[in-house]
């Protein structure tokens, strides 16, 4: 995974981790990767998240994972909304790239997962769409695309044909939002789109077939689905606001011209909207909640006090075929679904976020943690100054923009930025000038991601199912607040740990709140032992929201 890394050792503790929460390791872990280890915040954090996970493992697995299944059950309102209603494709097909995200291990049935488990059709499409690779913007987006529809008075095609030549060129400056908005769901107009690369890539190939001495260098190869999803579903980018256009310059200058990356685009198209238009499977499936539901043991619902009903349009043993084909004829559910999944969706991440609050703070004010998760989760870009206690210059700064997909760390002696969209890593030693380029591969492209859209390091648990039982959430009252922002609200979360050698620790996350926003601006790690009777300050973060033109020029100060 790509973190921060607060010293070089860090990287090669990694490594060690395991031997060193071992009483009989098959190597001695060294003396100076111990020594790192007890003197580095970070190492003693993601040590002491590994041995939670090692703890858990251990004692009651069946206990933990049935309470997370509550309480997603509890948090996906959309799927349970559904209850006791037909749920056909098109119910369903909103739902699918949702379900892709890594946060949305739902392990007990919903009236949407029982739908997919019973239509082949949905499932393939599942596969499909999790192996294009996409990104948690790019699921988010295609969620709300399948959810929404063109309304009646758009369907004037008279404008968005006549951006299709802009668009292919990849120039969405000469268009508008409102017309990629048309040509992402205008079934004739997207048709039309396509007809016109396709006419360009035939021309394109032609041109290089007379060519075939001019090799380009770019790494064709490397360039995936995530990479030209924004040019072939346009949906939701807005030209007027798009200020991070510049830094696709590389890619599109080389996209429009090449014949592999634009057969590329025309094959996500095909396999997007063939799940987009795909008639109906002819599988409806009614999800009940029956306490009194006998499941046999080999079914997929066995356990849980569910019946699910399912009718197939093919099958010669309909009782009710007239009923069935009335529901199938029914208009898709797209309309009520658009408002409340442009709502949830981007939250998406969050709902295995909140699930252990449900069992793990009782208090009427711990829902403000998840509310924290939430905030910050929203937002498009976090500045983070670190500081140890007895130092007044900070240790460490973190820029990140999720808009452009760009993590950059800053330490006494380096400046390191890594672009996802670009697949690069870029260091720069601040004494010499030096500049290092590196290729992202795969996996770190996906832990990159995963870094931009999850906590970033300011939240104590990467989720807030991962907040133990007996943790106490409180709000502080008797606490200096001034911290330049009105209306602060202070919180500590507490917590009981096992040291790395078996010593009870007391840890204290404290967070400064803007109380209109829920956003953190200072956060204060602490700690306190059993013999201390005070806690002891480890860290403090100062957490700013830049605008994007405020990433744009840091990113250019830096001269890479």
């Amino acid at each position: 995974m790509i973190a921060p890394n607060y010293n070089k050792l860090c990287v090669e503790a990694e490594r060690h981790y395991f031997d060193f929460l071992r009483d009989e390791a098959e190597q001695p872990v060294p003396g100076e990767v111990i020594d790192h280890i007890m003197g580095c915040h970070h190492c003693r954090e993601q040590m002491s998240q590994l041995e939670a996970m090692l703890a858990e493992c251990k004692e009651h697995p069946q206990i933990q994972m049935a309470q997370r299944q509550m309480a997603t059950a509890a948090i996906l309102k959309l799927h349970f909304s559904f209850v006791g209603k037909h749920v056909n494709c098109a119910d369903a097909r909103p739902f699918l790239p949702n379900l892709l995200e890594p946060t949305m291990q739902i392990r007990m049935p919903t009236p949407i997962t029982a739908h997919i488990d019973n239509c082949d059709q949905c499932k393939e499409d599942s596969k499909k769409l999790q192996n294009l690779g996409l990104s948690h913007k790019q699921l988010i987006t295609l969620s709300q695309l399948f959810a929404d529809e063109l309304d009646a008075d758009e369907t004037d095609c008279t404008a968005a044909r006549e951006a299709i030549s802009a668009v292919v060129a990849m120039a969405f400056g000469r268009t508008d939002a409102k017309t990629l908005r048309h040509l992402s769901l205008c079934p004739k107009c997207r048709q039309e789109l396509y007809k016109f690369r396709q006419t360009i890539l035939e021309q394109t190939k032609i041109l290089h077939s007379k060519n075939e001495t001019q090799k380009s260098i770019f790494p064709c190869s490397s360039v995936g689905a995530g990479d030209v999803f924004d040019y072939c579903i346009p949906y939701g980018i807005d030209p007027t606001s798009d200020e991070y256009a510049k830094f696709r310059k590389s890619l599109t200058t080389h996209i429009v011209c090449c014949d592999e990356c634009l057969d590329k685009i025309q094959q996500l198209h095909k396999t997007i909207y063939t799940i987009a238009e795909r008639p109906e499977s002819g599988v409806v499936t009614v999800f009940h909640i029956d306490t009194t539901a006998k499941v046999e043991t080999e079914s997929l619902y066995a356990g849980f006090p569910v019946r699910v009903e399912m009718a197939n349009l093919g099958s010669q043993e309909q009782p009710h075929l007239e009923e069935y084909e009335k529901v199938v004829k029914l208009k898709p559910a797209s309309k009520n679904l658009r408002p409340l999944l442009k709502i949830a969706l981007p939250a998406a991440a969050l709902i295995m976020l909140g699930v252990g609050l449900f069992f793990n703070v009782h208090t009427a004010k711990g829902i403000a943690i998840e509310q924290i998760y939430r905030a910050i989760d929203m937002v498009k870009n976090i500045h983070i100054s670190t500081s140890a206690p007895d130092r007044q210059e900070s240790a460490q700064e973190v820029w990140v923009s999720r808009s452009s997909e760009i993590y950059i760390i800053k330490t006494k002696n380096e400046f390191t930025l890594w672009n996802a969209f670009e697949r690069v890593k870029k260091n720069k030693d601040l004494g010499t000038g030096a500049i290092k380029q590196t290729s992202l591969s795969s996996d770190n492209l996906v832990a990159l991601r995963n870094m931009i859209y999850g906590s970033i390091g300011i939240m104590p648990f990467d989720k807030s199912s991962d907040i133990p039982p007996d943790a106490i959430w409180s709000e502080i009252t008797d606490f200096d607040h001034s911290t330049g922002v009105d209306n602060m609200k202070v919180y500590e979360l507490r917590w009981t740990e096992k040291t790395l050698r078996g010593l009870t620790s007391h840890r204290i996350w404290r967070v400064f709140t803007d109380a209109s926003t829920n956003l953190p601006h200072k956060i204060q790690w602490l700690k306190q032992s059993e013999s201390a009777p005070q806690p002891v300050l480890e860290s403090t973060m100062i957490i700013e929201y830049p605008g994007d033109e405020e990433i744009v020029a840091k990113t250019e100060a830096m001269s890479f």
